[in-house]
């Protein structure tokens, strides 16, 4: 299973210098992720082709965002690894703590039927939501105080 790692190098680009002069080279995103650069330079190109990424070789080359981060959807991301030819898809709410409306209808609905009618798997990594050891660390953090 191929696992949605443009996702989190859309997030490595967003964070950094994507929107800025300064191209993100694909060593530097690997770093920031503790991952080799093999690892990672695959799924730039991919993304780089279908028009989520913009490449540049160079010295002064890498990658910066095609478009403003907010107009790049989980369903751009799942269509280019169709077209890339990935099997499955998983896909990470890494921005919630717990499911909600939007959570389960963006991805448990929309992204789910892009991925079907893109003929690849969909599979989605549950929140933390009431997981014991989630409510644990947080009981932690409040019985510590500020």
């Amino acid at each position: 299973m191929r696992l949605s790692l443009p996702c989190l190098t859309l997030l490595a680009l967003a964070s950094g210098s994507l929107l800025a002069s300064v191209p993100a080279r694909a060593l530097d995103i690997a770093a920031r992720h503790h991952s080799g650069v093999r690892y990672f330079e695959p799924m730039l190109h991919v993304l780089a082709g279908c028009g989520i990424l913009q490449g540049r070789r160079g010295k002064k080359g890498g990658y910066r965002l095609a478009r403003e981060a907010g107009l790049i959807s989980v369903a751009d991301v799942i269509r280019a690894l169709a077209r890339d030819g990935a099997r499955d898809v998983v896909v990470v709410p890494v921005g919630f703590v717990c499911d909600h409306v939007e959570v389960l209808y963006d991805l448990d609905v929309e992204a789910k039927a892009v991925a079907e009618s893109s003929g690849i798997g969909f599979h989605r990594a549950a929140a933390a939501n009431d997981h014991p050891a989630f409510v644990a660390m947080l009981a932690d953090l409040v019985r510590r105080g500020p």
